[in-house]
């Protein structure tokens, strides 16, 4: 699904404005809206257990005949050493296309085709996942499909092989395409190229991936004890439990499962200024630095998601944008579950990277003798917690937001606890988080990407220290 960039959700609202007849009176700038207070409750999901253990989450929605099944399990490259991640990034492309128990994969999807319903598995950083939706007269065969895919995948070994290629190819792409280039090298230099972040599988680690492989990994994670099922739509709970102990009820652990613990990555930074020349129309930026201190369950992480928006599009991107330096410069403020950092990207023509630099980093300097307004604040909570809403908006979703606190281990409460947090931050208390952690610092990582007019000594002049020139690197050949 593609993602609809946040300035034009703000465009359009400026859009809806000026139609409900503000005229003269509409404003020319996000930042400058009067929005009302966005009210949420987040809804209830009810919850049992199977006589396995299972947890299960419902949430009943009786509008349409349809319902969805959704396993998620705690699994993933968070809790692998290097050298078994790029099993797990074949086993996430293999999953729900390697066929299931006695069927083939061309069965599979003959099955599912003829059901007219969606079957799907895939593995993300700290969580995976096995989600189908189904019109309720087909609920007895396709959640017989669902389960057999969480039980009985069978990981083919022509589509192993297919997927491999597939990731090989995906991984070369990096190789044509200046953005991707632009990313790539900026994780490798914030974090270090052995990093979670900043490695790229070789082919040599891609094509040692064997069958093996994958079903170790699958035996590691996929147990009952890591694994929590949601249910959503037009069925009851004593529906639910009756379907899901069929087709659950006898997956009991064999023996003690081992406690997951995330891997502790070494992150090596090398910050300063560097330049990958390239014969490309515009040139690419990418700056930051990372913060260790930031996760998302810091206090003032609702204050975070504000600067976020606030700054990021608010300010940088509509400045950059009128002053015709770039069509989409933007910083990010982010934060995980174990460190933040913030980033600016962007590209533009090689006679103007060198003053988008400037312009990017004096937003961000200028953020502590210039807050963001309230205007700016009630915009971007607006729009945060329109985001929020967005993850909730279907019955489903309802549901997988809160398999998602507990396969990740949030807090009870997290979402409700944000969505608080994001209600009740103030100008100052945006202003405190800024100061905390909105600045680039001393020694940043500065990367462009492409051959800026007036070559190493044009991006030299900008102060930030020495030009280092990077040798390319054929990712994937």
């Amino acid at each position: 699904m593609k993602r609809i960039h946040p300035a034009i959700v703000l465009m359009l609202i400026v859009f809806l404005t000026a139609a409900m007849g503000a005229s003269a009176d509409t404003p020319r700038r996000p930042g400058e809206l009067t929005l009302p207070d966005l009210a949420f409750e987040i809804p209830e999901a009810s919850e049992t257990r199977l006589s396995n253990g299972i947890r299960v989450l419902l949430f009943e929605n009786h509008d349409l005949p349809l319902i969805n099944l959704s396993a998620y399990v705690t699994m993933g490259e968070r809790y692998l050493s290097p050298e078994r991640r790029p099993a797990c990034r074949v086993l996430g492309r293999i999953w729900d296309e390697g066929g299931i128990g006695d069927f083939t994969p061309e069965e599979v999807d003959s099955k599912v085709a003829s059901l007219g319903m969606s079957l799907t598995a895939g593995v993300g950083h700290a969580r995976a996942y096995v989600q189908a939706s189904m019109v309720r007269e087909d609920l007895a065969d396709g959640a017989l499909l669902w389960g057999d895919l969480l039980l009985r995948p069978r990981f083919s070994e022509e589509r192993l092989e297919r997927a491999k290629a597939h990731l090989l190819k995906d991984v070369q792409g990096i190789n044509d395409d200046p953005g991707r280039l632009a990313e790539t090298w900026f994780l490798r230099l914030l974090s270090g190229e052995n990093s979670p972040e900043g490695h790229v599988q070789t082919r040599e680690e891609i094509e040692a991936v064997h069958r093996k492989d994958i079903l170790s990994l699958y035996d590691l994670f996929v147990r009952p004890e890591r694994a929590v099922v949601g249910v959503s739509g037009d069925i009851t709970m004593t529906e639910a439990v009756a379907l899901l102990e069929s087709l659950l009820g006898d997956w009991r652990s064999e023996g003690e499962a081992n406690l997951l613990e995330p891997y502790v990555w070494e992150r090596v930074p090398r910050p300063g200024v560097y330049l990958l020349p390239g014969d490309y129309e515009q040139c690419h930026l990418r700056m930051g630095r990372g913060l260790p201190e930031l996760t998302d369950t810091a206090a003032d992480y609702p204050e975070v998601k504000l600067l976020d928006f606030g700054v990021g599009y608010l300010r940088i991107f509509y400045r950059t944008r009128s002053e015709g330096l770039s069509y989409g410069t933007s910083t990010r403020l982010t934060a995980g579950a174990d460190r933040g950092k913030i980033w600016a990207f962007g590209s533009t023509r090689p006679s103007g990277i060198v003053s988008l630099v400037a312009a990017v980093r004096e937003e961000v300097v200028e953020l502590s003798s210039r807050p963001l307004d309230n205007g700016e604040v009630s915009t971007a909570r607006t729009f945060v917690l329109g985001t929020q809403i967005r993850r909730m908006e279907t019955a489903r979703n309802v549901v997988g937001v809160r398999l998602d606190e507990i396969v990740l281990g949030q807090p009870a409460g997290y979402t409700a606890n944000l969505i608080a947090g994001l209600q009740s931050a103030t100008v100052e208390s945006v202003a405190a988080a800024a100061t905390r952690h909105m600045s680039f610092g001393d020694t940043p990582v500065v990367l462009v990407v492409g051959t800026p007019e007036g070559g190493v000594e044009a991006l030299e002049a900008l102060g930030l220290g020495p030009v280092t020139v990077l040798e390319p690197v054929e990712f994937g050949k």
